[in-house]
């Protein structure tokens, strides 16, 4: 159940809470500035590698972002073992994308 916590935080945090006018409007916009020079918006691939993979866990992909609060979390909340982390994640990460198409289709 906490890994449901996971991926809904991240979710909650990248799709609503960082959304232009809300209270981290500023945070994408702050890290596409610090990372890629500029704080539009713009294809990912024009970007090197180790810039796309700090932006889209930090602002840029809810999914993304669960993964990796559900691996900061395992330390303190998971059992031990190498099988229930990866399912504690998967569970994470599955939570955001269903989110995220549920979102897709209502909006």
């Amino acid at each position: 159940e906490f890994a449901l916590l996971c991926g809904l935080t991240g979710h909650v945090f990248i799709h609503i809470l960082c959304a232009d006018g809300e209270v981290f409007g500023w945070w994408p916009k702050l890290l596409r500035k610090a990372l890629f020079g500029t704080s539009g918006i713009r294809d990912y691939d024009v970007f090197k590698w180790w810039q796309v993979a700090l932006y889209k866990p930090l602002a840029g992909c809810g999914v993304c972002n669960s993964g990796w609060i559900a691996i900061i979390h395992w330390q303190k909340y998971g059992e031990h073992n190498f099988f229930n982390f990866i399912f504690f994640v998967c569970c994470a990460i599955f939570t955001a994308w269903v989110l995220e198409k549920v979102r897709d289709r209502i909006i």
